[in-house]
């Protein structure tokens, strides 16, 4: 994450609604001659990105990642393909805390050099509640 600032430039491409809420719609494009100093961010100069962030939280709404470059993962066991994409959103909850909402993967990927996959995969997250929970403090040795 410490990284993005430097991998990419950012364009203001507008302003948006979203779930009722007013977000700035940021265009990521690649920088040029960027060189990952943390290996979890080699990927990032492979990823061109459209980010929704909400205007009052400062907090990344959705975010959609195209491959513009093939990304080898796991020590080139898998290598997710140009043109595959990548989309996550989050949304608010109790108007106090971000939380997954969608996230979902689609495109090309080869396993091993030996089989190619063609898919879509989508991961749905709903019904969240609060957690609740009752206790007692005792003194040490008391019984209950």
């Amino acid at each position: 994450m410490r990284e993005i600032p430097d991998a990419f430039d950012f364009r203001l491409l507008g302003e948006e609604q979203r779930q009722g809420r007013a977000v700035h719609v940021i265009d990521a494009i690649p920088r040029a001659g960027y060189q990952p100093r943390d290996a979890r961010a080699k990927t990032l100069p492979r990823l061109h990105a459209k980010l929704w962030i909400d205007k009052s939280d400062l907090q990344w709404m959705r975010v959609e990642a195209e491959v513009i470059d093939t990304i080898s993962v796991w020590l080139f066991l898998a290598r997710l393909g140009t043109g595959s994409r990548l989309e996550f959103e989050q949304f608010r909850v109790n108007d106090e805390i971000w939380l997954p909402q969608i996230v979902r993967a689609s495109g090309a990927v080869r396993i091993a050099l030996l089989k190619k996959l063609q898919g879509d995969v989508t991961i749905t997250y709903k019904d969240y509640r609060k957690f609740q929970s009752e206790s007692e403090v005792a003194p040490l040795g008391s019984a209950p």
